[in-house]
């Protein structure tokens, strides 16, 4: 799944339930330290990687909960300027 394809299933996933449940950026901005505090709190402990990929997935989603309060933000585009590699990063794939 490219970067691109991710951030469109995020929103498709979660996009209704984080504009009813989160609607503003302060609430997304908690959600996601929230979300970065359960992954260290796993890596601390020496969790497995099952559960080490779930901590991490959910940090990425809501970074791109993040991204959704910004309607025009063009984050794969950012993304590929700041790294410099557009072609890298839009035919990379990840895997869910």
């Amino acid at each position: 799944m490219t970067l691109q394809e991710m951030k469109e299933y995020f929103f498709r996933l979660y996009g209704r339930r984080n504009r009813i449940f989160l609607p503003g950026l302060r609430e997304r901005i908690d959600f996601l330290n929230l979300g970065i505090a359960d992954l260290q709190d796993a890596i601390r402990k020496g969790y497995n990687s099952e559960i080490l990929s779930i901590a991490l997935a959910r940090v990425v989603a809501r970074i791109f909960c993040i991204a959704e309060n910004f309607q025009s933000l063009q984050l794969v585009g950012m993304m590929a300027r700041f790294w410099g590699c557009f072609f890298c990063i839009t035919r990379s794939e990840f895997v869910l």
